[in-house]
């Protein structure tokens, strides 16, 4: 069987979503956070905190694939 589709391009434009993800994450958490404070609201100040590990969730997801592009060498074959 052939495997002519391109991974490069897939993981581009993979990591093009989550760049926008995350940042869409991060500034919702900036946003969640002023509010919060303006508001004097611990729900709210919370929820940041927890969108704030999902942004960094997704900036793990985003590390595996840059590190996935990487090419094999001599001492790393995988």
């Amino acid at each position: 069987m052939g495997h002519d589709h391109d991974h490069a391009l897939h993981n581009t434009i993979v990591s093009r979503k989550l760049i926008i993800a995350t940042a869409a994450t991060l500034l919702f958490v900036v946003v969640q956070v002023v509010v919060g404070f303006a508001a004097n609201s611990l729900a709210l100040i919370g929820d940041a905190l927890h969108n704030f590990t999902d942004g960094l969730a997704l900036m793990l997801a985003l590390a595996a694939i840059r590190l996935e592009r990487r090419r094999p060498t001599d001492e790393k074959s995988y």
